[in-house]
């Protein structure tokens, strides 16, 4: 990803970068090529299990999951679930 810069350098600012989750199978589904992802100030982590992806909410408190809804373990359901029953997590 090149770095921004002109104008919009000021703009795309580490206190403006996005957070985002996203099951481990929907990034291997969408490939290494240029996504959306690599377009823009985002920060990207992914999760192979509901587990793993809890815990990078807890302490990474991202502003978007993209989750599977088939995820080994725990559902996608009652991944959302668990997100939305504790305080320090639902604000996604």
């Amino acid at each position: 990803m090149r770095p921004c810069t002109g104008p919009l350098q000021a703009y795309f600012t580490a206190s403006t970068m996005k957070k985002i989750i996203i099951a481990e199978t929907i990034k291997r589904d969408l490939g290494d090529h240029d996504t959306i992802f690599g377009r823009g100030s985002v920060e990207l982590y992914s999760g192979q299990t509901s587990e793993e992806i809890l815990d990078l909410q807890r302490t990474c408190k991202v502003d978007l999951i993209i989750t599977d809804f088939s995820l080994p373990v725990m559902n996608g359901a009652a991944l959302c679930s668990c997100i939305r029953g504790d305080a320090d997590l639902r604000a996604v």
